[in-house]
């Protein structure tokens, strides 16, 4: 796995469907209690970064917010897991330049681009 390898994906707006969403905090563990978990925003771009501990798919809202992630062992099962959640909403994988010191920023200008 070569580390530092990094991608983004524009999630497209309009959103089609009922989007995947991420939330803080654990679920109920009784049917009684009530969930005081909270709703993360749905992304608007998705870095898929290789890091010495494995593949990272990192949400951010439109603002550069992180609104989740999940870890995976390869870069193809974290597309996977970006195409499972999104679907036809998921825009196309772009390498992101060695020059670009941060790919968040680099992922909202092409996301800016697309609208």
């Amino acid at each position: 796995m070569t580390a530092n390898h990094r991608l983004v994906a524009v999630v497209r707006r309009p959103y089609t469907g009922d989007p995947s969403r991420m939330y803080v905090g654990l679920p109920p563990m009784e049917p009684s209690e009530p969930d005081t978990r909270q709703r993360m925003a749905v992304p608007r771009v998705l870095v898929l970064a290789t890091r010495s501990d494995g593949v990272f798919l990192e949400r951010f809202d439109a603002q550069g917010n992180e609104v989740g992630d999940t870890w995976h062992e390869s870069i193809d099962d974290g597309k996977a897991q970006a195409l499972a959640e999104y679907g036809e909403n998921l825009g196309t994988w772009t390498d992101v330049p060695e020059s670009e010191s941060d790919p968040v920023v680099f992922a909202l200008h092409l996301a800016d681009a697309s609208t």
